[in-house]
């Protein structure tokens, strides 16, 4: 897939990035288990960031210009969400990365403005499927509304349909876990005020437009 965006009769019309959902780094596990301090942890993510390639994530070439613009989102997350706190648990940790996906995701729909989208893994079932789900609700905790009821119906068939109508199974119950702790976080610490602040490094309001839904 990274590959097919390079060749001529697609170049025009694909775009792809890829975010690791199954490195240590990801999962804090391993050597980041006890990588505590914020300060260890954001110079890990930051070394990620500059080598992507090396640590399992792939931007497309209209993306590379974006570099600036994840340093600055970084730094947002950690001050806004969490706080500026000097020590974050695993969890925390956890939670942090998989927010950074979202805005990153966000930022990729603004620089591409993409006709369809594709949130896919080996199957598109576990992964795929929570990542769609997922953001189809960091959107509406952006927007600052509340679910209603067609929408909550949409997103349980998001997360849920997929898996038990091929594999006959729920969804995997660590991706659904991770998403929704991630999920739970931002509603808990992201207000109207400090929505604001993460608007100011996207297009003028993207963050107050239905389209974005």
């Amino acid at each position: 897939l990274e590959n097919l965006q390079i060749r001529a009769e697609y170049s025009e019309n694909i775009s792809v990035i890829t975010l690791p959902k199954d490195t240590d780094f990801y999962h804090q596990s391993e050597e980041y288990q006890e990588m505590d301090t914020a300060k260890d942890f954001l110079e890990s993510l930051q070394e990620q960031m500059e080598h992507p390639e090396d640590f399992g994530f792939f931007f497309s070439k209209s993306f590379e210009k974006s570099r600036d613009f994840i340093k600055k989102l970084v730094q947002l997350i950690f001050t806004q969400i969490f706080e500026g706190k000097k020590k974050l648990n695993r969890q925390e940790r956890c939670d942090f990365i998989e927010i950074l996906y979202f805005f990153l995701t966000l930022k990729v729909f603004e620089e591409t403005k993409p006709d369809t989208v594709s949130f896919t893994c080996k199957d598109a079932l576990d992964t795929g499927a929570m990542m769609s789900a997922g953001f189809f609700a960091f959107l509406k905790i952006l927007q600052g509304s509340s679910f209603t009821k067609k929408e909550k119906d949409h997103l349980r068939l998001l997360v849920y349909a997929p898996v038990l109508m091929v594999r006959e199974r729920s969804i995997n119950a660590k991706r659904l876990v991770r998403t929704m702790s991630s999920l739970a976080t931002l509603d808990k610490h992201l207000s109207k005020k400090k929505i604001q602040e993460f608007a100011k490094i996207f297009s003028k309001d993207l963050f107050n437009t239905k389209e974005i839904s």
